[in-house]
Protein backbone atom coordinates (compact mmCIF):
# COMPACT_ATOMS: atom_id res chain seq x y z
CA UNK A 1 0.00 0.00 0.00
CA UNK A 2 1.29 3.41 -1.03
CA UNK A 3 1.44 6.12 1.41
CA UNK A 4 -1.50 7.93 0.10
CA UNK A 5 -3.79 5.16 -0.22
CA UNK A 6 -2.63 4.48 4.02
CA UNK A 7 -3.64 8.60 4.72
CA UNK A 8 -6.71 7.83 3.09
CA UNK A 9 -7.67 4.54 4.51
CA UNK A 10 -6.96 6.15 7.87
CA UNK A 11 -8.78 9.44 6.89
CA UNK A 12 -11.72 6.85 5.85
CA UNK A 13 -11.29 4.83 9.15
CA UNK A 14 -11.31 8.13 11.42
CA UNK A 15 -14.44 9.33 9.72
CA UNK A 16 -16.17 6.14 9.81
CA UNK A 17 -15.35 6.20 13.92
CA UNK A 18 -16.67 9.70 14.05
CA UNK A 19 -19.52 9.13 11.83
CA UNK A 20 -20.52 6.19 14.15
CA UNK A 21 -19.71 8.43 17.37
CA UNK A 22 -21.84 11.38 16.23
CA UNK A 23 -22.55 11.68 12.42
CA UNK A 24 -24.61 15.04 12.35
CA UNK A 25 -22.09 16.98 15.02
CA UNK A 26 -19.38 16.27 12.79
CA UNK A 27 -21.27 17.23 10.22
CA UNK A 28 -21.94 20.39 11.27
CA UNK A 29 -20.43 21.34 14.88
CA UNK A 30 -22.53 24.04 15.99
CA UNK A 31 -24.48 21.68 18.58
CA UNK A 32 -23.35 17.97 19.98
CA UNK A 33 -27.29 17.45 20.30
CA UNK A 34 -28.63 17.78 16.96
CA UNK A 35 -32.05 16.00 16.15
CA UNK A 36 -32.97 15.75 12.53
CA UNK A 37 -35.35 18.40 12.51
CA UNK A 38 -33.26 20.80 14.13
CA UNK A 39 -30.47 19.62 11.95
CA UNK A 40 -32.25 20.33 8.61
CA UNK A 41 -33.70 23.30 10.00
CA UNK A 42 -30.36 24.56 10.41
CA UNK A 43 -29.33 23.75 6.84
CA UNK A 44 -32.48 25.99 5.73
CA UNK A 45 -31.28 28.89 7.97
CA UNK A 46 -27.88 28.45 6.29
CA UNK A 47 -29.47 28.37 2.64
CA UNK A 48 -31.26 31.60 3.86
CA UNK A 49 -28.69 33.69 5.23
CA UNK A 50 -25.29 32.25 3.26
CA UNK A 51 -26.72 30.99 0.03
CA UNK A 52 -29.71 32.94 -0.98
CA UNK A 53 -28.31 36.15 -0.87
CA UNK A 54 -24.91 35.37 -2.86
CA UNK A 55 -28.14 34.05 -5.56
CA UNK A 56 -29.45 37.04 -5.44
CA UNK A 57 -26.41 39.03 -6.22
CA UNK A 58 -25.61 36.89 -8.97
CA UNK A 59 -29.09 37.37 -10.58
CA UNK A 60 -29.43 34.05 -10.77
CA UNK A 61 -32.98 33.01 -11.58
CA UNK A 62 -34.88 30.75 -9.93
CA UNK A 63 -37.20 29.52 -11.80
CA UNK A 64 -38.00 25.96 -11.61
CA UNK A 65 -34.57 24.03 -13.31
CA UNK A 66 -32.35 21.08 -13.09
CA UNK A 67 -29.46 21.29 -10.47
CA UNK A 68 -26.52 19.15 -10.47
CA UNK A 69 -25.40 19.32 -6.96
CA UNK A 70 -21.80 18.15 -6.54
CA UNK A 71 -21.14 17.64 -2.97
CA UNK A 72 -20.10 15.88 0.56
CA UNK A 73 -22.71 15.79 2.68
CA UNK A 74 -26.57 14.64 3.38
CA UNK A 75 -27.96 17.27 2.14
CA UNK A 76 -28.64 20.09 5.05
CA UNK A 77 -28.20 23.28 3.41
CA UNK A 78 -29.09 21.67 -0.51
CA UNK A 79 -32.52 20.07 0.61
CA UNK A 80 -33.94 24.28 0.72
CA UNK A 81 -32.57 24.28 -3.09
CA UNK A 82 -34.29 21.23 -4.23
CA UNK A 83 -37.63 22.22 -2.94
CA UNK A 84 -37.44 24.80 -5.99
CA UNK A 85 -36.41 22.93 -8.77
CA UNK A 86 -37.78 20.33 -11.58
CA UNK A 87 -34.93 17.98 -11.26
CA UNK A 88 -32.72 18.15 -8.52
Amino acid sequence: MNTLDLEASIAQQDWDARARKNALHYICSERNDWDLESFFQSGENDYAALVAPFLTKLRFITDPKAVLEVGCGVGRVTCRRASECAVF
